[in-house]
């Protein structure tokens, strides 16, 4: 949860943070000398062995019960700990960021991206916190030749922030604008005006947002894909990344959204519909920890 603005952090919770800052350090560094798949897979055997212990993991599968009731207790229960299992090898993966992107990424679709970038009119690629979502950004870059402009949620611990920053921008992500910042609605408007092209996830709850169904379910959804691309014209594009083993990845491309005459509603259905298919076809790879559809339904 972000702090109220302008309010200042106690003494121990500051000193907290640098604690939590130097272990993450500490333990980037040391994964750092491993093969990326080492790394990934350590990582991702302690989370899941540990994860499905914590508390939080009650609260991921009450989500999953109500979204998959359909799933059996076993099928939820295997899911979750992919869950934990693939968190683990995200957090792994950081320091290899620019290993993965360059040698352990197949992409189907990629003509898409392409026609998308020599249209001159901008795109906007859309997509949520499915298999290690911090790939996909780098990825395009390194795909592309284009810089990408990445809208991301800035962790509270400044020393956290600024560890993760660096390992984008070691991947190739020069512009990393934090949701919430005064100067991360003009970049991005001037990204798109100028035909840029940019990246944000569109997954979690978004209390302004109008309910939209998502598994069955009214959903805040985030409507700024949309009247972002309806307003400077660009192509809406959702992406989807899926984990392969041994720290490797597919990602898919589909044909950009059409937006024009359609309601901000109708498209954020669609949106929620490639969401919700790519969920069911690997539900231990989507992060089920955010209170999705707020605190209602549990």
């Amino acid at each position: 949860m972000a702090r109220a603005p302008g309010r200042t952090p106690s003494f121990a919770t500051r000193a907290a943070w640098a604690c939590e800052g130097a272990a993450l350090t500490a333990l980037f560094w040391a994964l750092s000398l491993l093969p990326v798949a080492w790394a990934s897979g350590l990582i991702g055997g302690l989370a899941r062995t540990f994860g499905p212990c914590l508390p939080q993991s009650r609260r991921a599968a009450a989500h999953m019960a109500w979204a998959m009731p359909d799933l059996p207790e076993g099928g939820r229960n295997k899911a979750i700990a992919d869950m934990w299992d693939n968190l683990g090898r995200v957090i792994a993966e950081y320091p290899h960021l620019r290993t993965i992107v360059e040698s352990r990424v197949t992409v189907e679709g990629a003509e898409i991206a392409r026609a998308a970038l020599a249209s001159g009119r901008g795109a906007l690629f859309v997509s949520g916190h499915l298999a290690n979502w911090e790939v996909l950004v780098p990825f395009f870059i390194h795909m592309t030749g284009a810089q990408m402009a990445l809208t991301y949620r800035k962790p509270n611990n400044p020393w956290v922030a600024r560890l993760l920053a660096r390992a984008r921008w070691t991947s190739g992500v020069e512009q990393a604008l934090s949701k919430g910042d005064r100067v991360t609605a003009p970049r991005l408007v001037q990204t798109l005006r100028n035909g840029g092209v940019a990246g944000m996830l569109a997954d979690q709850k978004y209390n302004e947002g109008p309910d939209v169904p998502f598994f069955g379910r009214p959903a805040r959804t985030n409507p700024a894909p949309v009247r972002l691309a309806r307003r400077y014209g660009a192509a809406l594009i959702l992406v989807s990344i899926r984990r392969l083993p041994c720290a490797r990845f597919v990602i898919t491309i589909a044909e950009p959204l059409e937006v024009a005459g359609r309601s901000d509603e109708s498209v954020l259905a669609d949106i929620n519909a490639h969401m919700e298919r790519w969920i069911r076809a690997e539900p231990g790879q989507w992060l089920w920890l955010h209170r999705r559809w707020g605190r209602n339904g549990f």
